[in-house]
């Protein structure tokens, strides 16, 4: 494809290592010139207990928690994001991580993970269901069952699903006070779907009539259909429609879709689906955020309009993980905006690092683990910012969100 990069569309909802939009990871460029990290630990959990590519969810929040800062996650936060984790006794997810409020400085986060189709990890998601290994509270719930129908359809090789959605993220609220049964959100890494005028169009009906049915288990309102067609059938030349999510924890009908695009076919293509700004504050905010990062990733809310509220998901090409040393502009700027709180950048800035096995091992000789069929090979677990997301609304204050992320890597 001409014009993005496939390492363009990386991000920290990437769940897996597909060739078309995890490929830039065989060549690290930039990472060739970069000193080891002073941020390297060797640590004995990984050669005396469980191989970490079989970690639970607890595992390896247990692993790390020495790493994240009580003043970023408190520590009541943090057990029950514990609590919640030790509900998945599977090995399903190696790439997981937190959603933080830059504005606050409340010790709260959200907690995520996500499951690949590779390496197994959806067919031990499904196993969890289908041996009944969740709580029995969780599937009395209509929509754990409704996750269990779709998890299952997701696993049929029959289903269109099976190849199409690469990965599963799902999201939990535990920055809120609910005690309910957590209900997460379900964000889909797809197949990655190109806009591009030399070429046909791709066919997009199974995200409306399977992908979504099955999310939601119900069919979405002929408005909200037309809207969704509308988002895709104008998406500017060149961008790319990444992923979909499903906000059933919100009992919302909305539709969040993520789009890769260049800077300036942001505005443009946000007004030919009706979305208005008086103001024209967004223009103003991307042209201070271009020349910051060098990815920026549109998230929109469909339903029967577009919600004035957008998102801008900043971040950098090529991925350097926790060696990339171009954040602390990008906070000046939010701290200088009122976007976020001083103390906040160094508490988010500090989970970076990595845990070897073997610490003489450059980094360089890693990539993301569900990149790699084997097993085997020396593993590593990295911390890093994955990117900052800017929450624009037209004449309301713009906030910002960091997503610190940890993730497997395995020797090539």
């Amino acid at each position: 494809m001409e014009g993005i990069n496939p390492g363009e569309t990386a991000g920290f909802l990437d769940a897996v290592g597909s060739e078309e939009n995890l490929e830039h990871l065989k060549d690290f460029g930039e990472l060739k010139k970069i000193q080891p990290s002073t941020n390297v630990l060797e640590h004995p959990y990984l050669k005396a207990n469980t191989p970490i590519h079989l970690f639970t969810p607890l595992d390896y929040l247990n692993h790390i928690e020495s790493s994240i800062p009580k003043g970023l996650i408190s520590q009541q936060n943090y057990d029950e994001i514990k609590t919640l984790a030790s509900f998945f006794k599977a090995n399903i997810t190696s790439f997981f991580g937190f959603e933080t409020r830059l504005h606050k400085n409340d010790g709260k986060v959200d907690y995520l993970f996500a499951i690949s189709k590779k390496n197994n990890e959806r067919e031990e998601l499904l196993r969890l269901f289908e041996d009944n290994k969740l709580p029995s509270e969780f599937m009395k719930h209509e929509k754990w069952k409704q996750i269990k129908k779709l998890v299952q359809t997701w696993s049929d090789k029959s289903s269109i699903l099976y190849d199409k959605v690469l990965g599963l993220w799902f999201e939990f609220d535990t920055a809120s006070e609910s005690k309910e049964i957590p209900i997460p959100s379900l964000f889909f890494q797809i197949k990655p779907i190109r806009k591009d005028k030399s070429k046909d169009d791709e066919d997009y009906s199974w995200i409306i009539d399977t992908l979504i049915p099955s999310s939601t288990g119900k069919d979405m309102t002929f408005e909200n259909k037309q809207k969704m067609i509308q988002s895709i059938n104008y998406l500017p030349e060149e961008s790319v429609l990444l992923h979909i999510a499903a906000m059933i924890s919100r009992n919302s009908s909305i539709i969040r879709t993520t789009i890769k695009m260049k800077p300036e076919q942001i505005v443009p293509y946000l007004e030919s689906l009706g979305w208005k700004d008086e103001n024209d504050g967004l223009s103003t905010l991307l042209d201070n955020i271009k020349d910051l990062s060098t990815r920026i990733i549109l998230h929109i809310s469909i339903g029967e309009e577009i919600d004035p509220k957008i998102g801008l998901e900043c971040s950098f090409s090529p991925d350097m993980y926790h060696q990339q040393e171009k954040w602390d502009r990008f906070f000046d700027y939010l701290i200088q905006e009122n976007m976020c709180l001083p103390q906040i950048k160094d508490l988010v800035l500090s989970v970076n690092g990595i845990t070897q096995e073997d610490s003489s091992e450059s980094f360089q000789s890693f990539e993301p683990a569900v990149q790699i069929d084997s097993t085997s090979g020396s593993e590593a677990l990295v911390r890093y910012l994955s990117h900052i997301k800017i929450q624009y609304a037209p004449n309301k204050p713009i906030l910002a969100k960091a997503y610190p992320g940890v993730r497997l890597f395995r020797k090539k």
